[in-house]
């Protein structure tokens, strides 16, 4: 496992194959899937899912990272980038999911902290997106808390979407 680097109270590393099971108890849960344009259902699609941050890391030098919890080493959680599109321009934008049942304990912002910072010094990015659903209280604010603000709302997918930004 590569671990990229760590918190105050988390690690956060590459995905591998053998995280599949762990990986299984959150994007199976229709409700931390909720806010996803990625239709995963299946241990098969878990599976493309970790193969497609593999190749990302490679790609890009980045994706969707695993979030660890230090004390436990237990899987909680998965925070990163994605390369997507805003019209024409190519962007980079966070992404975050964790567990149901560590929801409200800090560990996302504790997450996004950190991606946005490694955006910054490593990947010399000056400009992150934050794409949420316009009912997603929680990430809208989350965003907001981490200095995203509002760009503007699109149909992607057939869904609304909207843009925040964060110069950094």
């Amino acid at each position: 496992m590569i671990q990229i680097t760590e918190t105050e109270r988390l690690f956060i590393r590459e995905f591998n194959i053998k995280d599949t099971a762990s990986l299984s108890t959150i994007l199976l849960n229709p409700e931390v899937m909720r806010y996803t344009f990625r239709n995963i259902s299946s241990i098969k699609d878990i599976e493309s899912y970790i193969e497609n941050c593999l190749y990302n890391y490679k790609k890009y030098g980045f994706g969707q990272w695993a979030v660890t919890d230090k004390i436990s080493t237990q899987l909680i959680g998965i925070c990163g980038l994605n390369s997507g599109f805003n019209g024409d321009n190519t962007i980079i934008h966070v992404n975050y999911r964790f567990a149901k049942e560590q929801w409200g304990h800090g560990f996302a912002s504790e997450a996004l902290r950190f991606v946005i910072n490694y955006a910054k010094i490593v990947l010399k990015i000056e400009m992150v997106y934050a794409l949420v659903e316009p009912d997603n209280d929680k990430s809208i604010k989350l965003a907001q808390n981490h200095g995203f603000q509002f760009e503007k709302e699109t149909i992607y997918r057939e869904r609304k979407l909207m843009f925040y930004k964060r110069i950094i």
